[in-house]
């Protein structure tokens, strides 16, 4: 686990993006939110999945996404560092190791190939600045937060478990704060929402699910205070440029 002094800081948790299958017009979005809520001492986090890794994955593949695994991985890499990209707008950032994130690992892994002998997944998306950690640990104003990938859809379960305010991704239908009360304090339990083109052929398998995604994130103030940033969306169902 990896501690973060929040204290004083605003911190943006990014929800999962699945790049090359990202909500496009999530980087104007996020470039509005650096804007309006962050500075230099702000803390830039990615709950996971910021890659898809479709082409790798252990599932069946749809044999209409148009991308091999080297093609499928280029366009993440040029995404990536293109002009208002995720490298580009946050050139520093704190990532959650999530199940999409590990797929070339979890591969290896399956056929027999050692650790040291795979790069490091900065070195495979050509970023520096960009730090992988399983789980995390802020320190706030408002006491402790504990910041994963996505643990358990019963989000009270890992409050309690973790005996502190929890954030995580992972759920894509999920974008909410519900709060509990202790001895020790108001807790709170966030999933943030998520970043995907959720028309994408790559969510085939959630098309039938009761549960959309919801397009979010979410933001911890510097007085320690969460809110959920949502993506407002038009009739055509993009951002519609305004934020709440």
């Amino acid at each position: 686990m990896k501690t973060l002094n929040a204290k004083g800081k605003s911190v943006l948790i990014i929800g999962d993006t699945h790049l090359p299958f990202e909500k496009y017009c999530m980087y104007g979005w996020l470039k509005a939110i650096k804007k309006k809520y962050l500075n230099s001492k702000s803390i830039i986090m990615h709950i996971g999945d910021e890659i898809d890794g479709a082409s790798i994955s252990m599932h069946d593949k749809d044999p209409n996404l148009p991308f091999t695994p080297s093609s499928e991985l280029q366009e993440c890499i040029d995404r990536l560092h293109m002009k208002d990209g995720l490298y580009d707008l946050f050139p520093k950032m704190y990532l959650c190791e999530s199940n999409h994130g590990s797929l070339v690992y979890r591969r290896a892994k399956k056929f027999g190939l050692p650790a040291s002998v795979i790069k490091t997944y900065a070195q495979i998306l050509q970023v520096k600045g960009w730090y992988w950690y399983e789980d995390y640990l802020l320190k706030t104003h408002k006491g402790p937060v504990y910041v994963c990938h996505g643990r358990s859809k019963n989000i009270g379960k890992v409050v309690a478990s973790n005996q502190s305010s929890v954030i995580q991704g992972h759920y894509h239908g999920s974008h909410s704060i519900e709060w509990f009360r202790g001895i020790h304090g108001d807790r709170y339990g966030i999933f943030t929402g998520c970043l995907v083109d959720e028309a994408s052929r790559a969510f085939d398998y959630g098309r039938l699910s009761l549960s959309r995604p919801v397009m979010g994130s979410v933001l911890i103030k510097e007085d320690g205070a969460p809110i959920l940033l949502t993506m407002n969306l038009d009739k055509n169902n993009k951002w519609d440029g305004t934020l709440s």
